[in-house]
Order: C-alpha cells, then sequence, then structure tokens
C-alpha cells in the first residue's frame, strides 16, 4: 500500500486518535439514543481481566520491547482467522492504526531497563517492508524495527496517597500494555457488537471489563456457528405425550373405542370414553399447536387386549385433561376477541421487529407496507395471534405432563406415553439454529421465530430462547473470531477470562437488591458510565439486517422461577444432568454423569463384596464356603468389569441424543503455545499461518514415551525395594504388631504409597512440559498424547505394587505369613484405599475450603479499609464489582486451555482399573470405593460452584481415550483374576494344575465377556427410535434460507472512564 485515499487516510487519523484518547470527556443525551442500564448488563456475560501497567506491582512496569516482537505479538493476538467481513477488509488499516500508535509511546528512558524478547521465526524478514505507517499529512513514515517501546508505567492513571484514590490522568496512552487493552475492547465494541464497562479493582492492580452481547447479535453468531436448539415438544410434538398402548399405538384409536361391536367392549365404559374424546378433539388440538394431526393409514393390525382397569385409569385421565383443555380455549379465546393481556406479554409483542420484510413480488411488498403504515392495528393482531398460539401450546404441555405424573402418583405406571417406553424426559429435537426467511409469509416468519424452546432467564418470570450458557458460549465464539484470547493471556497482556456466575441461576438468589442503588441513582449513573454503551436506533452492529430494539431482550437476571435452579436440584445422589448442561456446557454435565453412573455402578457390586467379606471373615481361607465365596466374587468382577464399560457406551449415545449433538464435530482449538515454520495456507491463502512437520512431531512423541518408560523403570526398581523392605520387617521381627494391618505390609507400603502420591504429581507437571515440547498443534492431540502418557505412568503406579505382590514375589522376594501373597495383597489394598481416601479429602476439598475463606476475607478487609472514601461511597455498583472481583480470585477450571475434567477421569479410570485387577483379595474395597467417589461427588460438586471459575461451555460426545482405556482394563482384568485364582490363591483350586486352570478360565471368561458385549454392545433400540423420531421431525421444520453475517459496524468510541478512578477532565484549547 503506497499511499492512501483521502477517505481511509481519514479513517486511519480517526483510528489513530481513538486508540490514543479512549474516553470523550462531555456527557450528554442525544435525540435517537438509547441508554442501557445495569439491569440489562448485570454481570455480564464475559469478563476479562488486565494488568494495571501503572501499579507498582505491575511485572512489566520498568521493562521495554521492540518493535517488531510488539507486531509478532499483534500479528498472533489480533489476526486471527474470521468470517467477519468487516474485520477482514479493513485489517490492513487496523494494523497500520495500531503500528501508528506504537510509534508514540514512551521510548526507554534508561540504557538499563530489560528488553522482553519473543522467540519466534513467525515474524519473517519478509514482513519488515510491511513496518510503516502515515502521519497526519499523509506521508509513508517507515518504522525502525529494533526500537524499543515502554510496557508499562505510561501513567494513563495514577495513585494520589493524599486521597487514597486512583485518579485518570489527562495523558494519553503512552505504554504498551495500556494500548493493547485500549485496542482490545475497540475491536470487540466495534466489531463484536459488545457493551463495555471497566472498572479497577479495590487494590488498584487489576482493571476489569464486564462485556455484555445483544441478543441479535447472539442470533446471527447462532446461525453462523450452527448452534444446536432445542425446539419446544409443544411446538413440535404435543401428540407424544398421549397415553399408548406396549406397541406405542394411542390409546384413542384402540379397537376397544373406535369400534362399537367390540367383543370385549364395556358399552358405557366406552362411550364415556369416547365422549371425552370427542371434548378434547385431538385433530383440533394438534392444529391449535400448530402440528398436523396424526391420522392411520389403514386398519391397526394385532392389537393387544387392554385391561378394563387401564381403561378405567384412562377415563380419568381423560376426564381431568377435558377440564384444563377446555380452561386454556376458553381462557385463549378470550384474550383473542379483545381481552386484555398482562404486560408482561405485551411488553414481548412489542418487542417483536418484523418492519424488514422483503417480498418477490414489488406490487405485494408496497401494499403491505402501505398496509403497515395505515393500518398499525393489523400488523399488532398479527403479532398478538402468533404470541398466543405459542403460549397457548406451551400451556396445553404443561397441563397435559401435570395430569400424566398426577395419574401415576395415583395408579402407578398404568399409563405410559411413547417417552415413559423409552424411559426418558420429553424432549424436541435439537436443530441448527436459523433465522426466518424474509421471503416467507409473515405468519410463517413469526411462526418461526417462536418455535425455540424459551427459557425463564429473570426472577420476574421473564424468558429468552438463549439461556446463560448458551450466552456465554456464543460471546466466547464471537470472541475468538476477532481475538486471539489465548495468547493475550499467554503473554500476560490479559490477566484472566471467565464467565460470572449467575446467582439466582445456581442457588435461586435474588438480586435485585444489588441495583437498589442503581435505580436510586440512576440520572447520576448515566452521566457516569454509561454514554459509551449508546447506540443509535438506525445502527447496524453485526449485520446488514435491521436490529431488533434494546428492548427487544428480556431483563436479565437469571435463574429459574419457582425454585428451579441448580442447587436446588443437585442432591447427594441425585445429578441433575439437564440443569448442568444447561449452565456448564455438555462437556461439565458429561463427566458428572460418569462419576453418577460409576457410583451407580458400584452399588451391586458392593453388596456383593461385603457378602463375601463377611463369609472370608468367618470362614477359613481353605474352607469351602470361602472358596465358593471368591470364585463366584471373580467371576462378578469380570461380568462388572464387561458390562461396565458397555453400558457405558449406551449412556453416552442417551446423553448425545438429549443434548443433540450426536454429529456434533469437536471444535479444533489452535494451542498458544504451538511453533512452527511461517507458509502459506493453502485452505485460507493466509501467509503467515504456522506449520510443523508431522514426521518431527512424531519424532518428539516418541522420545517422549521413551522417557516415560525411563521413568516408569525407575517405578518399578522403587516398587521391587518396597517389597524386599517387607520382607526384610518380616524376617528381622524389627516392627511391633499391628492388629489388621501387619506392621511388615503397613510400613513399607505406607511410604510407597505417599512416595507414589508424590510421584505422580511431580510426573503430570513433567508429562504437562514434555507434551507442550512435542509441539502439538491442536488442542485435542495434545489432551490425548497427555493423557496417554499419565495413563502409563499411574497404572503402573497403581497397580505395580499388587502386581508384583501377586505374581513376581512367589518365585522371588516372598511374602509374609510363609508366603502369603493373597493375604499380603489384601493388607496392601487396605492401606492403599485408606490413604487415598485421605488424599482426596485433604488435597480436594480442605485446602482449597482455606484458601476460598481466605480470598473472601481478604476482599472484605480491603472493601471494609475503603468503604470511608468518597469514591466507594458514592459507587452503586461496589456489591456487583466486589462480586465479580470475588469470581477473579477463584482457581481457574482450565490450566493452560485444559479441561479440569480430565484430571478427575484419570482418577476415576485409575480406580476403576484397581478395582477390575485386584479387587477380589479384599472385596469390601468396593464399598470404600463407593464412598470415596460419593464424596469426591460432592466435593467436586462444591469446588464447582464455589472454588473454582465457571468454566467456559464445551461440547463433548464422549469421554474420549478414556472408552479405549476402559476397554483394555476389561481385558486385561480377565488375564488378572484367572491368574490370581490360578497361581496366587492356589488354595481355592487344589487338584487342579495351576497352568491348566488358568487356560480354562481365560477361555472360559473371554467367552463369557464377547456374550456380555453382544448383548449390552449394541445401541437401545429405545434411544435408537427417538432419534429416528427427531429425525422425521426436522424434515418436517422448513428451516429458513441462511443470511450472511456480515459485519457492518461504523467505528465508534466504546471505552470510557475506568470506574474506580476520578477523571480529571483535560481543558480545552
Amino acid at each position: 500500500m503506497d499511499n492512501l485515499s483521502q477517505k481511509k487516510l481519514k479513517k486511519l487519523q480517526g483510528l489513530v486518535y481513538n486508540l490514543l484518547h479512549p474516553e470523550q470527556h462531555e456527557w450528554q443525551y442525544e435525540k435517537g439514543v438509547q441508554i442501557l442500564d445495569e439491569k440489562y448488563l448485570h454481570n455480564g456475560d464475559y469478563v476479562l481481566v488486565f494488568n494495571n501497567p501503572d501499579h507498582e506491582s505491575f511485572e512489566f512496569r520498568d521493562k521495554v520491547i521492540t518493535i517488531a516482537d510488539i507486531m509478532v505479538d499483534y500479528e498472533k493476538c489480533f489476526e486471527v482467522e474470521c468470517s467477519f467481513e468487516k474485520i477482514n477488509e479493513q485489517s490492513e488499516l487496523l494494523r497500520m492504526a495500531f503500528l501508528g500508535c506504537v510509534t508514540e509511546l514512551n521510548k526507554a528512558h534508561s540504557i538499563h531497563q530489560s528488553i522482553v524478547s519473543r522467540t519466534s521465526e513467525f515474524f519473517s524478514s519478509s514482513k519488515a517492508p510491511k513496518l510503516f505507517y502515515f502521519n497526519q499529512e499523509g506521508n509513508k513514515i517507515r518504522v525502525v524495527p529494533h526500537e524499543t517501546r515502554a510496557m508499562g508505567q505510561g501513567f494513563f492513571l495514577g495513585y494520589d496517597p493524599s486521597q487514597n484514590k486512583w485518579i485518570r490522568t489527562s495523558n494519553q496512552v503512552r505504554d504498551l500494555y495500556t494500548l493493547t487493552r485500549v485496542y482490545t475492547l475497540f475491536k470487540l465494541a466495534t466489531f463484536g457488537g459488545f457493551y463495555i464497562r471497566q472498572f479497577l479493582s479495590l487494590n488498584g492492580e487489576k482493571i476489569i471489563a464486564v462485556l455484555y452481547q445483544s441478543l441479535d447479535n447472539l442470533k446471527i453468531e447462532a446461525q453462523r456457528i450452527g448452534l444446536k436448539m432445542k425446539v419446544d415438544v409443544a411446538l413440535c410434538d404435543i401428540l407424544s405425550l398421549e397415553p399408548v398402548d406396549e406397541s406405542f399405538r394411542p390409546l384413542r384409536l384402540n379397537n376397544y373405542i373406535t369400534s362399537e361391536d367390540h367383543p370385549l367392549a364395556n358399552e358405557e365404559l366406552r362411550n364415556h370414553i369416547v365422549a371425552q374424546l370427542e371434548q378434547i378433539n385431538y385433530t383440533k388440538l394438534a392444529k391449535q399447536c400448530g402440528q398436523p394431526p396424526y391420522k392411520p393409514t389403514g386398519e391397526i393390525l394385532f392389537q393387544k387386549q387392554i385391561p378394563h382397569s387401564q381403561w378405567k385409569v384412562y377415563l380419568f385421565y381423560l376426564k381431568q385433561l377435558h377440564i384444563e383443555i377446555h380452561r386454556i380455549r376458553e381462557k385463549y379465546a378470550a384474550l383473542k376477541n379483545h381481552g386484555k393481556l398482562r404486560r408482561e406479554d405485551m411488553k414481548r409483542i412489542e418487542a417483536q421487529n418484523y418492519k424488514h420484510i422483503s417480498y418477490r413480488d414489488k406490487s405485494k411488498k408496497s401494499s403491505v407496507q402501505t398496509n403497515m403504515k395505515d393500518h398499525k392495528h393489523q400488523l399488532h393482531a398479527m403479532k398478538v395471534r402468533e404470541y398466543l398460539r405459542h403460549k397457548r401450546a406451551v400451556e396445553f404441555k404443561t397441563a397435559i405432563v401435570k395430569i400424566h405424573e398426577h395419574c401415576k402418583k395415583l395408579y402407578g405406571n398404568i399409563l405410559l406415553n411413547i417417552w415413559d417406553i423409552c424411559e426418558s424426559e420429553p424432549v424436541g429435537p435439537y436443530v441448527e439454529f436459523f433465522l426466518p426467511n424474509k421471503k416467507k409469509a409473515f405468519k410463517q416468519i413469526m411462526k418461526t421465530e417462536n418455535m425455540w424452546t424459551n427459557q425463564i432467564i429473570n426472577e420476574s418470570g421473564q424468558i429468552s430462547i438463549f439461556n446463560k450458557m448458551e450466552r456465554a458460549k456464543l460471546s466466547h465464539s464471537i470472541i475468538n473470531q476477532i481475538i486471539n484470547l489465548e495468547y493475550l493471556k499467554e503473554v500476560g497482556y490479559v490477566n484472566q477470562f471467565y464467565i460470572m456466575n449467575d446467582f439466582f441461576d445456581l442457588q435461586g438468589t435474588k438480586i435485585k437488591k444489588q441495583y437498589h442503588d442503581l435505580f436510586k441513582k440512576q440520572r447520576e449513573v448515566h452521566n457516569l458510565l454509561f454514554s459509551q454503551m449508546t447506540k443509535r436506533t438506525k445502527r447496524k452492529i453485526m449485520s446488514q439486517e435491521s436490529m431488533a430494539q434494546s428492548k427487544s431482550e428480556p431483563k436479565h437476571s437469571g435463574g429459574l422461577k419457582g425454585g428451579q435452579n441448580l442447587v436446588d436440584n443437585w442432591g447427594m445422589l441425585n445429578v441433575p444432568i439437564q440443569y448442568l448442561a444447561e449452565y456448564y456446557g455438555e462437556r461439565v454435565a458429561l463427566y458428572f454423569l460418569f462419576i453418577y453412573y460409576f457410583i451407580e455402578e458400584l452399588v451391586p457390586i458392593s453388596f456383593f463384596g461385603v457378602v463375601t467379606f463377611i463369609v472370608q471373615f468367618l470362614y477359613e481361607q481353605n474352607q469351602l464356603p470361602n472358596k465358593m465365596a471368591i470364585i463366584f466374587f471373580t467371576l462378578l468382577i469380570v461380568f462388572w468389569t464387561s458390562t461396565f464399560q458397555s453400558m457405558w457406551k449406551q449412556k453416552e449415545i442417551m446423553f448425545q441424543t438429549m443434548f443433540g449433538i450426536e454429529d456434533v464435530e469437536t471444535e479444533q482449538v489452535q494451542l498458544v503455545g504451538f511453533t512452527g515454520k511461517a507458509s502459506r495456507s493453502i485452505a485460507s491463502d493466509k501467509m503467515n499461518e504456522l506449520k510443523f512437520s508431522s514426521a518431527a512431531t512424531w519424532f518428539r512423541i516418541i522420545i517422549g514415551l521413551t522417557i516415560v518408560v525411563f521413568f516408569i523403570v525407575i517405578e518399578i526398581i522403587l516398587i521391587c525395594i518396597q517389597q524386599y523392605m517387607t520382607v526384610y520387617f518380616e524376617n528381622n521381627q524389627l516392627l511391633p504388631p499391628i492388629v489388621y494391618f501387619d506392621s511388615e505390609v503397613l510400613i513399607p507400603s505406607l511410604v510407597w504409597v505417599l512416595v507414589g502420591f508424590g510421584l505422580e504429581s511431580i510426573f503430570r507437571i513433567f508429562a504437562f512440559k514434555l507434551t507442550q515440547w512435542e509441539n502439538h498443534k491442536y488442542l485435542q492431540s495434545f489432551e490425548t498424547s497427555f493423557i496417554i502418557k499419565n495413563l502409563m505412568f499411574s497404572t503402573v503406579n497403581r497397580l505395580g505394587s499388587p502386581f508384583i505382590i501377586a505374581f513376581i514375589n512367589p518365585i522371588t522376594f516372598g511374602c509374609i505369613k510363609n508366603n502369603n501373597c493373597y493375604y499380603q495383597l489384601q493388607v496392601y489394598m487396605r492401606i492403599a484405599f485408606i490413604l487415598d481416601f485421605g488424599k482426596h479429602l485433604l488435597f480436594g476439598f480442605l485446602f482449597p475450603l482455606i484458601k476460598h475463606i481466605l480470598q473472601r476475607i481478604s476482599i472484605e478487609v480491603t472493601t471494609i479499609a475503603d468503604s470511608d472514601t468518597k469514591l466507594y461511597k458514592e459507587s452503586p455498583f461496589l456489591k456487583m464489582n466486589k462480586n465479580i472481583e470475588i469470581e477473579n480470585k477463584k482457581k481457574s477450571f482450565a490450566i493452560q486451555q485444559v479441561d479440569g475434567t480430565i484430571w478427575q477421569y484419570l482418577e476415576s479410570s485409575l480406580q476403576f482399573a484397581l478395582l477390575a485387577n485386584y479387587g477380589s483379595p479384599f472385596p469390601i474395597v468396593y464399598i470404600l470405593c463407593f464412598g470415596i467417589n460419593v464424596f469426591q461427588l460432592l466435593i467436586d460438586k462444591y469446588q464447582l460452584i464455589w472454588l473454582t471459575q465457571r468454566p467456559i461451555p464445551q461440547n463433548a460426545r464422549s469421554i474420549g481415550t478414556f472408552v479405549y482405556y476402559l476397554d483394555l482394563i476389561s481385558y486385561i482384568s480377565i488375564f488378572t483374576n484367572s491368574a490370581i485364582l490360578s497361581f496366587t490363591d492356589t488354595s481355592v483350586f487344589q487338584n487342579i494344575e495351576s497352568f491348566t486352570l488358568f487356560v480354562i478360565l481365560m477361555i472360559s471368561l473371554f467367552t463369557f465377556k464377547f456374550i456380555t458385549d453382544i448383548i449390552y454392545g449394541n445401541v437401545d433400540s429405545k434411544v435408537d427410535q427417538i432419534k429416528k423420531r427427531h429425525q422425521q421431525i426436522k424434515r418436517k421444520i422448513n428451516v429458513g434460507q441462511r443470511t450472511k453475517s456480515n459485519l457492518n459496524s461504523e467505528p465508534s468510541l466504546p471505552l470510557l472512564k475506568i470506574y474506580g478512578t476520578l477523571l480529571e477532565v483535560p481543558k480545552k484549547d
């Protein structure tokens, strides 16, 4: 770009000025401008935390960086692959504006200042000619790449110790960190449509930005990424809720009802049922819900006889249903005939914006537009009719479900619908969200807008098509289209980013009190803060389509009405998977489903384990009852292990159906630490996409696995030393006897278990670094490699000692109690699981709880210390800001992009491996494991809600690599349990040669597993039927033509003062 047009030059100059002077200093209201207040912003959809570069604790306060390295960071942070055309069109202009701002930053004021460098081939020599910008006169100015600029200490903010407050100085942006913060928020507001407010933390170290997104932009983004949204059963499948027989045929179509000459019909009972069905009129009911009535073709064959008692219950059901259906029809008939609507209903109707409708027939378009201008009441009447139709259908569904549940309580499971038979809750299909095609008929447009499942998001009962989790997911997607948030965090420009917990959604806490001071000082608040959140009613943010008024969004304070929140529904052994998925996302919900499934599967085997333990306690090892109990329990373990993994796969399929993620592909997230050689991307034509040889990656993986094997060898040597210590203590009688634990085993085992825990902790850090060194490009491959390393090391760590006791000691070191290795294995298992329980209690609960309490105390102390200052007394946002800052103190759920559920899956999988292979010597270990997992479930619940930041919602169809590990363990357990019966505990089969017995058991148990895999490995027919029904409904839904999501916003000044500082307004010249 050798020169710029006058238009582009003026735009460039405006961008540079806005970035260097990111604040307006005059507060005013303008005609046609709407101001959003905190009722809409609440705690925001997203929170970004920046370091204050003017604070004395800032890490890079006195450091500098070269302009070349600044542009390295710029390219990684801001030049991301983006589908928003407006950003792509202006990318070069934005780059020059940023570079122009960089040249205005402070230079190094001392030769002793240290230089921060970025080691990368990314910034190639070919990029050097692009280091230029245009000055105010339009002249092209070259920039010296090796010049340095200050990273902090630009005195954008200043601390006044005499007044104990921070002041916004009159300086323009002078340091890199302030410029990066301003540029980041500028792009998010200008191109992402975010409303933003900023405030300073209580101690002044952080600048926290709260982001909020409009509903219309979320809809456009939902269509762009193909977000799966649930269609309400009431609007697509209302007849699936009616009672059916065991062949899924509706009872109202049974020959008992339809045939007058049915030989078994009770005439009086049949007439009553027919009369009720005529009053209900299922055909009319389906049409009123916007669905075609179900009409069977031909005669229904092979109908089974239904008991007389069931028909009586059906009659009772119909009578109750008739009362409710009649009441609802009368209610909406009255409303349709000029009845009065509630204020909430009127607000929602008026909020719908259908002005911009295009028609293929121009004459029709002009006549309709004229009609809209002259007869607005007709448009309003159409909106009212469609709204009432939608609301009536939902009330029909609620009444049917309520009466069905009432009949279940009174009569049991006599009347069943198709969902009861399929053992599932009534759930509509998930369809990719789409905006309505404006060329459709007006009625069809309104029908499309209203077909999605509405959810309560407000303590006043207001509803929206997006819950808080979906809002966060869409906001995160928009942000990632504009900036590389992970890299910004990696290099320190962003300290943290997270989603705020919504305490009304979470625990039903009403949050209106937080807004009391805002309402009280509303005028001052507007003058103080919200001028940057203004928008003209005709302004376009992310689409060429006009945005709806901000009133179209319900007030946001979160939650589910009537106490239906996550905490209330989450009992000790009742995990609300639906609520978890709707609040935290599918990945977290899947983890808790797995833990809950693990606990459920432990119940039956724990019972038999206790019985076996009692038998072992009452009888000697050589007695017949003891032998029979051991044989039975060992076979039961193999059966339990074989079915565990197969049935879990069915659970996963059901989970995918519940949330419509059967065909959702895992998003490929690029790691921020990936390095490589810059080259052109054939897919996107990006000139500097990093690439790394796959052969080099595999070479590093092999080297990494070799190092892991080396560590495993060291681990095995340590285990052998532990076994030698046990025999040494036994032979020399050096330790006092301990009942039930045997000090000869207790002391070495205690030492090894503690050492093993330490080794595991150290190895996980080492494995993380080693996997980073392998230089994986995408997160999924990184996680797989990391999991495999940990499973290899930890499997030997947990299972190595019992393996050596059971199979190596008899032929090498020997065992205690006259070489009774089976007894030694029992003692070791007792010690290992008791210590494991203690580890969960100490490190999983007590330490995080103490840390959380200390953090809360520090926040409260800081608040009290500053509460007497004028600044905080005038703050109407203090309560909300304090909640946001408390969240900032919590531990992140993810560690360097790796999801936090991985660590818990590791523990559960290793626990399963230990139970599957070495549970038979100590049968009571299963009930101990049941207790550990129940306690772990409570710990995970407490940590997730109170001790960690709310995770970024992610999709998950499966537990991934761990499925294959569970499958592998199920095969290994056959070998292990056969070997224990054959070689370790030889007292069970004394008359059979050990190797012969081992071969017989192996063949028998593998055959047994093959049969169980066939029985339990197939997809459940009920789940398959639900999926097919959903596919049929999807085909009936008229998916509108997708519109482009073009960015078409004009640059604005979205950033105002940082709340928590006093603004010193510079005087005009």
